[in-house]
């Protein structure tokens, strides 16, 4: 009678664990807004774009195929569309979702605010900016009234980094000519680029390119489904693909992404088929010596916690070859990078982003350091011109 408990025990356990790996969650509700923008009324034929409706049908599909339920939205929104759907999506947002947006189309960075613009942005110039603010969606406060309504995780994916669409030859842009700018999400949202700082996203690698979407999104559709990866994982995995596919036609293009999500979270389940070797983080896969695999993983835990350079380098010793050893490895990467970045910053100097460059030629903030790089390296050619000229604007002069 014991055994037959025993074995009843043992099957309840099993059918608990495989209701838990199951992709949802039952008690999970997912939502997400997908808005793309091929077709402006306004730009030249030159500033349109080839693939964002289909990214976001693609992108549709995977995200439901993940449990998500997308929000519909019309085809090349104008603004009003985007408002529309945005409110009617933040709406069906409740505290403890899962929320994801995607937008593709493109972006403009100015004084360090980023707006996606919608099908029917006007041309704007130099000196015009409010026009452009008025008319188009500012990512940041859309990420603050996302951040708002409690979601326990946001999902941001921007494939917009594509090159400023009123930009001119002679300098006189509207914004950054390119890219999109950093942002400082809340805890519990990970936000995605296509491109780094300072880099243009491709839409096609050539006029002849017959894959129905752009080139990040293309790298990144297999990832989003793929059972038994973390977000880090997708992020890490999307930026060498792309940055190894654009360098086909020589362009520079390296994702960036922005984690400040404390746990790992699985978009398309945590249980990886047996031997793909996804390096999974804690997904629950058996492993020889249960204690030593218990073992690993609170140690995991622990250095997550306590996200010091110190932690992540005594795990990664101690527990060569764990499941949860590429994510430590990333974090602690990250954790390296980051610390360099804080000292270039903090000495703003020539010979402080050029150390920062020389480490991390790829890094996430490599395209803001070259841009602090040639700024002072401007600023300090141009001081010795200026001397004599304030020196005859003097009044003590005669």
């Amino acid at each position: 009678m014991l055994s037959v408990v025993g074995q009843a025990a043992r099957m309840l356990l099993v059918v608990i664990c495989t209701a838990f790996s199951v992709v949802p969650a039952a008690a999970e509700k997912r939502i997400a807004l997908v808005v793309d923008v091929d077709r402006y009324v306004n730009l030249p034929s030159h500033q349109q774009l080839r693939k964002a409706v289909n990214d976001a049908q693609s992108i549709s599909a995977a995200l439901r195929g993940v449990g998500f339920q997308v929000i519909p939205v019309k085809k090349n929104a104008s603004r009003d569309d985007f408002i529309l759907a945005w409110q009617r999506y933040l709406n069906q947002i409740e505290k403890g979702d899962v929320a994801a947006l995607f937008f593709a189309g493109h972006g403009v960075e100015i004084n360090g605010q980023n707006y996606l613009l919608p099908s029917d942005i006007p041309v704007v110039r130099a000196g015009e900016e409010e026009i452009l603010k008025s008319r188009s969606m500012n990512f940041d406060g859309l990420l603050h009234e996302l951040q708002k309504r409690g979601a326990r995780l946001n999902l941001i994916i921007l494939d917009a980094c594509r090159d400023n669409p009123f930009a001119t030859a002679t300098g006189r842009s509207l914004g950054a000519s390119r890219g999109l700018a950093s942002v400082q999400p809340a805890s519990g949202t990970f936000v995605m680029y296509s491109a780094g700082l300072g880099q243009s996203a491709l839409d096609r690698l050539s006029d002849d390119d017959q894959n129905p979407n752009s080139i990040y999104t293309r790298e990144l559709l297999p990832l989003l489904q793929k059972p038994g990866l973390t977000l880090l994982q997708v992020a890490t995995r999307v930026r060498r693909r792309v940055r190894e596919t654009a360098l086909k036609v020589n362009h520079k293009q390296v994702p960036a992404y922005y984690d400040e999500v404390i746990r790992d979270f699985y978009l398309a389940g945590r249980q990886a088929s047996p031997g793909s070797g996804s390096g999974s983080g804690d997904a629950k896969t058996a492993s020889p010596g249960g204690s030593a695999g218990s073992n690993a993983k609170l140690a995991c835990q622990r250095a997550i916690l306590d996200d010091t350079i110190e932690g992540y380098e005594a795990y990664l010793r101690q527990f060569p070859g764990s499941a949860c050893h590429t994510r430590i490895q990333s974090l602690f990467e990250a954790k390296v990078e980051k610390i360099q970045w804080d000292k270039a910053r903090a000495a703003h100097s020539i010979a402080g982003y050029r150390s920062y460059l020389i480490a991390f030629s790829d890094g996430i903030y490599a395209g803001e350091a070259r841009n602090q790089l040639q700024s002072l390296t401007k600023t300090a050619t141009v001081r010795p011109k200026e001397t004599p000229e304030l020196r005859v604007t003097d009044p003590d002069i005669s």
